[in-house]
């Protein structure tokens, strides 16, 4: 058995995955119009993408990464696709080249006044599971994904780390300058181990380098 922290570290890197991906092989057209004139946009249409952790602890979160990165030439359409494929994620890897689950599937899938919802079910290497429920649907800028943890986590010896609904994540694909912003944001309230959730927050920049490379 791992230690807490390992389990840990594994949990919201796949949590990250998981909220990235919230329904399997969806063709969402999306009808926004393109976003013009952002500074922030234009700089990472321009540069590389941009990664900022919040590390201030409050009642609502021990950290939070904010994400902004562009692949240039996609359609919004396309992103979702790949963004929802739950049978692609054993593919993902983390920085040490590690796989953050070995299995995925869809326990609901409905569409209801426009919005899709859905339930994933994630199973770790070490048969720790992870329930999230998200929603995709159209916004005021492109198409919108939200994703919240149903159930917690608890070790046997640490006791509980993470409570139900205490990560989320949100990501907006925006339609701009010929290809599409992904803007996405990790938060995670944890109940012990808070120091931890700053660069575990960060694993959803894996989340992006997946769609993208799925994309070129």
């Amino acid at each position: 058995m791992k230690s807490a922290a390992a389990l840990l570290s594994l949990l919201i890197s796949l949590a990250g995955v998981g909220c990235a991906a919230s329904a399997d092989d969806a063709d969402t057209e999306s009808s926004g119009s393109a976003v013009t004139g952002d500074p922030t946009y234009d700089a990472v249409v321009r540069g590389t993408k941009r990664v900022e952790t919040d590390n201030t602890r409050n009642a609502a979160q021990s950290a939070s990464t904010h994400m902004i990165g562009f692949i240039r030439g996609a359609k919004t359409d396309k992103v979702l696709t790949r963004l929802l494929s739950v049978k692609g994620w054993t593919e993902i890897r983390d920085a040490e080249g590690g796989q953050p689950f070995v299995k995925a599937e869809i326990t609901s899938d409905t569409t209801v006044a426009g919005a899709r919802k859905i339930g994933v079910k994630l199973t770790l290497d070490e048969g720790v599971t992870l329930e999230i429920e998200g929603t995709a649907k159209e916004g005021g800028r492109g198409i919108e994904v939200r994703m919240v943890n149903t159930t917690g986590y608890k070790h046997w010896l640490a006791g509980t780390i993470l409570e139900a609904g205490k990560m989320r994540i949100a990501f907006d694909l925006v339609p701009y300058e010929g290809g599409v912003i992904v803007d996405a944001t990790m938060s995670a309230k944890l109940k012990k181990m808070e120091e931890k959730a700053a660069g575990m927050t960060a694993s959803v920049a894996l989340v992006f380098d997946w769609i993208a490379a799925g994309l070129r």
